[in-house]
């Protein structure tokens, strides 16, 4: 069994997508602050949330100091809170009311007949779609708690989806296809239909208005409002959305009441009482996309948002208003300086609202999503980083069973999951969706009972974003051959570098780990931690178990998982469930040190090659590795050697490269890339659908998806040796990436000369650069 954490790996390739390594150094000052709109320019409720007018953005008339004023509050808004009130919309109150009216009676029908438009199970025998319908009531799990709720889902149309299966009645397209609309009500679907076109028209309004509170092109020296206002919405412009009509019957008397705290358990972690089950609406999260638009019936008092000082603060429904938050995309598109805020409902009701008799709350949310080209999975020598630790899953005949973890939703894995268990039928791989970021011991505890349901007595515990051999059977050698109860990979690197990793002090004749330290701040060994564990299933979770009881029974230090750069503060109190319940428990720092003193923990030290992928610029040197194992290996994707190629180069079979040309050596070129005469890359990716025109040159650097490069245009970074694990170098005092970086549609006219410059999506450089983040 293996276990793969991709959080971290999904960090870096966002940054490779959107260039979010950018967005911290180029953020104007007046938006960094949080200080400067402490209270809400906007008129509020007594629930303190602001109330926004969205109207500016949607009427082209409007003046530029109105629309600064919207923008201004957006930004106090999304700093300080993550919620507001949404008006000056243009949608009528009357359709508003129509929307949840249709719900209601839908809601009101009988379980046979909502049952007809039932989302299929994955995998199940029906085929059709896995998210598209009808999900009854319990179905859905927030914190491995089912929620007491029952709801429609649809989804913009989509025809990127791949098969699973053979064809036959078992195939499945997931996201495929038509939404699942009720015949009754019989006008439900040509009003829902109509109401989607008016509500993305709102979600392109607000994205162009959080552009400008970012001001993000005035920060580049751009064209001012209107670069500001186009930052988020080009990547907005053919939106996924996602559209969930909910109904939440009253809660069971049993539930408890809304001023009672979260479960106590830390990091979130599945209480086994069964009596825990359905005392929320919905569990306490955070949403994952781009902009949520809520619209709601009047009940009050359900809808929950968690404040800073980790109280609960209702969010009341306001008359012809939207409830707004920001998902969290946003939160990492804005490097944290807007945050995804915690959420939930609880609805106790009296068992009828509005006059319909055991009635529930409805709500309709609308998820205003990016367009659906984001790329979690980056190719790295031609495959996406993850799959290069399935080859060596694979190659491990023990192993049977194969969980991804992450916080993402699932159908951004599901076509990746799709072709591994196409290519290796031997493995059954799930992907399991934690509700927040848990740090990796708290998402294996977290999954415990279903990571142990086949009863595994060993678990591979892999870090997705390295860059390694991955010797897998030789530490499962090592692990048999001294009845171990761990086994860590460890390599050696310079005295001067230890301390930005974990730092293994171990027997150098027995192997046995006799001391861990995560970075220290003296040298204390040059044996490092690569990320790559096996652990006895009966050692690890009461391991976790443990370090879970010590963070809930000390003064704690509660960090945001979402930024290592955030602020953290100690929280102190008997009674703090809220802050226990949202730990996070990291294997390195908080369980590993104790196996190490207590356990039969041991280390292989790898000759082998590894580095870490943790920032967009690592993976060029991650590329040149992985290709020259390929080419030690004698793989056959490669291209073959020749005048004009120097080896290791990986070629995609649809990709044009002229034949005077000269590539390599550890050059990647992805699908349907056009590469002209006199071409000269080495040491780069370039990825699918870019143009190299005649005579440039490319060196050491990330091409994106859609770019040009001009003719006789040249860019480059830095070379640095493969074993130097940092990416940056340091310039006139400045440290800079030492890997050139183009976001996606990027253009680079003709004889225009960038150097170490990381430069964001949808730029067109005309002029040389060097050394700068362009935005």
């Amino acid at each position: 069994m293996a276990v793969y954490d991709v959080d971290d790996a999904l960090s870096t390739a966002r940054s490779q997508h959107t260039s979010n390594a950018g967005v911290r150094q180029s953020l104007n000052p007046r938006a960094e602050s949080s200080n400067r709109y402490d209270r809400p320019i906007e008129a509020a409720q007594e629930s303190g949330l602001p109330i926004i007018d969205i109207s500016p953005y949607l009427d082209p008339t409007s003046s530029s100091s109105a629309r600064r004023e919207k923008a201004q509050a957006i930004n106090a808004a999304c700093t300080n809170y993550g919620f507001f009130y949404l008006t000056g919309h243009g949608i009528p109150s009357s359709k508003l009311d129509e929307i949840i009216d249709l719900a209601r009676r839908f809601f009101a029908l009988p379980l046979e007949e909502k049952n007809k438009i039932k989302r299929f199970d994955a995998g199940g025998p029906e085929g059709g779609d896995s998210a598209r319908g009808y999900q009854g009531l319990g179905e859905n799990v927030t914190q491995g708690l089912q929620d007491m709720q029952e709801a429609i889902d649809f989804y913009a149309p989509w025809s990127g989806a791949v098969e699973q299966g053979d064809g036959g009645p078992g195939t499945r397209k997931t996201l495929q296809g038509p939404n699942l609309w009720p015949s009754k009500p019989s006008e439900l679907r040509g009003v829902y239909e109509e109401y989607i076109e008016s509500v993305t028209e709102v979600g392109r309004a607000l994205t162009r208005a959080m552009g400008a509170a970012l001001e993000l092109g005035s920060a580049e020296g751009g064209n001012g409002e209107d670069e500001d206002e186009d930052v988020f919405v080009r990547h907005c412009d053919e939106s996924f959305w996602v559209m969930r009509m909910i109904n939440y019957p009253p809660l069971p008397a049993s539930a408890k009441s809304s001023d009672q705290s979260e479960p106590s358990e830390s990091a979130g972690v599945q209480k086994e009482k069964e009596e825990d089950l359905n005392q929320f609406s919905c569990g306490a999260h955070t949403d994952y996309g781009c902009v949520t638009l809520l619209l709601t019936d009047p009940t009050p008092e359900a809808l929950q948002v968690q404040l800073k000082d980790g109280s609960w603060l209702p969010a009341d429904p306001i008359p012809g208003a939207f409830v707004v938050n920001i998902g969290d995309m946003i939160e990492r598109w804005t490097n944290g300086i807007w945050k995804s805020t915690m959420h939930r409902v609880i609805h106790r009701g009296d068992g009828g609202v509005n006059g319909v008799e055991g009635g529930g709350r409805v709500s309709v949310p609308f998820f205003f999503e990016p367009n659906f080209d984001a790329m979690p999975l980056f190719p790295v020598a031609g495959h996406p980083i993850i799959e290069h630790c399935f080859r060596a899953v694979a190659a491990v005949p023990e192993i049977k069973e194969v969980f991804i973890v992450g916080y993402y939703e699932e159908s951004v894995f599901q076509p990746f999951i799709n072709t591994v268990s196409t290519t290796w039928p031997q493995l059954s791989v799930k992907y399991l969706r934690e509700y927040q970021a848990l740090g990796t011991a708290g998402g294996l505890y977290h999954f415990r009972d279903v990571i142990l349901k086949g009863r595994p007595e060993k678990l591979f515990v892999l870090n997705a974003d390295i860059c390694s051999s991955f010797p897998l059977q030789e530490m499962l050698r090592l692990f048999d051959d001294k009845d171990a109860e761990a086994v860590m990979l460890g390599t050696r690197v310079a005295n001067e570098s230890a301390s930005n990793f974990g730092c293994i002090v171990s027997d150098a004749h027995t192997k046995r780990v006799l001391h861990y330290v995560e970075k220290p701040e003296s040298h204390i060994s040059n044996l490092i931690n690569c990320g790559v564990y096996l652990f006895s299933t009966e050692c690890i979770f009461p391991a976790i178990r443990s370090a879970i009881k010590r963070r809930t029974e000390r003064p704690r230090l509660l960090s945001y998982p979402s930024s290592e750069n955030l602020e953290s503060s100690f929280y102190q109190g008997e009674d703090d469930d809220e802050d226990k319940a949202n730990l996070v428990i990291r294997l390195e720092q908080d369980v590993l040190s104790d196996i190490a003193d207590s356990r039969q923990f041991f280390v292989l030290e790898s000759k082998d090659f590894w580095r870490q992928i943790k920032t967009a610029g690592s993976a060029v040197p991650a590329n040149a590795l992985y290709l020259l194992k390929a080419f030690q290996t004698g793989s056959e994707e490669l291209a073959a050697p020749s005048a004009n190629i120097i080896p290791p180069v990986y070629i995609h079979p649809s990709a044009h490269i002229d034949p005077t040309a000269k590539l390599g050596p550890n050059v990647s070129i992805g699908p349907r890339v056009t590469v002209g005469a006199g071409v000269r890359i080495k040491e780069s990716i370039v990825l699918e659908d870019s143009e190299i025109k005649h005579d440039a040159c490319v060196m050491y650097t990330i091409i994106g998806w859609h770019s040009k490069v001009g003719a006789w245009a040249r860019v480059e970074g830095t070379a640095l040796p493969v074993t130097n694990h940092s990416t940056s170098i340091v310039k006139n005092g400045v440290k800079v990436q030492s890997i050139t970086i183009l976001g996606k549609d990027c253009v680079v006219g003709d004889e225009v000369r960038v150097q170490n410059c990381v430069c964001l999506p949808y730029k067109e450089l005309k002029r040389d650069v060097a050394n700068e983040v362009i935005m």
